[in-house]
């Protein structure tokens, strides 16, 4: 009998022992699949911590308006770039030009969804003048809005102003690719209107209104304040007699968000 009592011990020993090790193993497989899934996502869609950082005006930048238009330029000019989107069908290769915004220095970039909409190619070309094929990320086609991405480092990315904040009369310029042949083309003006319903091809968008000269090439371009920060995503799909000398822009808050919902 005591003999028979030391196996049913040592039975219910192995037991409790294998039951620990199986939960041991299966936490420990657990964090190590957690681990690989996030490292295997990153290397998947090229994504980090690092470039969905969206860089954004500090408070104690903002009250520092004493910049020149010639010094936002020199600030700004390289986060402009050209886009060119080529569409093909029935034998014949369509192109469109406009601009975009580039806010990762790996080669994210924001444009218009009208501006890529559709293409079989798309290509960024550099104030530099170098050239590189691009990806589209995402769209939101309500919010005119887009994400490309081209593969290359060490670019100049735009920081986010706070859209909230500007005010009628403040001085801004716009920097774009006008008619599509005239890229890193400057204009200058002033906030005409915040908040301004406007309907383009039958969406109502709430831009913001300026005087400063925009033309079809424009859309996807930068409007900036005068510490250089970007305040606005300039949206041109639209023209006629009724929007005649006027320009507008996506509001950079909206535009931050939509990159963040995209990405």
């Amino acid at each position: 009998m005591a003999h028979r009592r030391t196996d049913t011990n040592l039975s219910k020993r192995s037991l409790i022992f294998l039951c620990i090790g199986t939960i041991c193993v299966s936490i420990s497989l657990g964090i190590f699949g957690g681990f690989l899934a996030y490292r295997f996502s990153d290397t998947l869609f090229g994504l980090n911590e690092n470039t969905i950082t969206l860089q954004t005006m500090s408070e104690s930048n903002e009250s520092n308006a004493n910049l020149s238009t010639a010094q936002i330029v020199e600030l700004v000019a390289d986060s402009v770039v050209e886009i060119k989107s080529e569409t093909s069908g029935y034998n014949v290769i369509s192109e469109s030009s406009g601009s975009g915004v580039i806010f990762t220095a790996d080669g994210y970039i924001v444009t218009n969804q009208h501006v890529i909409d559709g293409a079989d190619k798309i290509t960024v070309t550099l104030r530099s003048g170098s050239t590189y094929n691009a990806t589209i990320i995402g769209a939101n086609e309500k919010e005119d809005i887009a994400v490309i991405k081209i593969d290359t480092s060490s670019l100049t990315p735009i920081i986010f102003g706070d859209s909230d904040k500007i005010k009628v009369g403040e001085e801004v310029i716009v920097i774009g690719n006008p008619l599509g042949q005239l890229g890193g083309s400057v204009t200058d003006g002033v906030i005409s209107a915040v908040n301004r319903t406007i309907n383009l091809d039958g969406v109502d968008m709430n831009l913001i209104q300026t005087n400063a000269e925009i033309n079809n090439g424009n859309s996807g371009g930068g409007m900036f304040g005068r510490n250089g920060e970007f305040v606005g995503l300039v949206v041109a799909k639209s023209s006629g007699t009724d929007l005649e000398g006027l320009g507008f822009a996506i509001p950079s808050n909206k535009v931050k968000d939509v990159i963040n919902q995209i990405l």
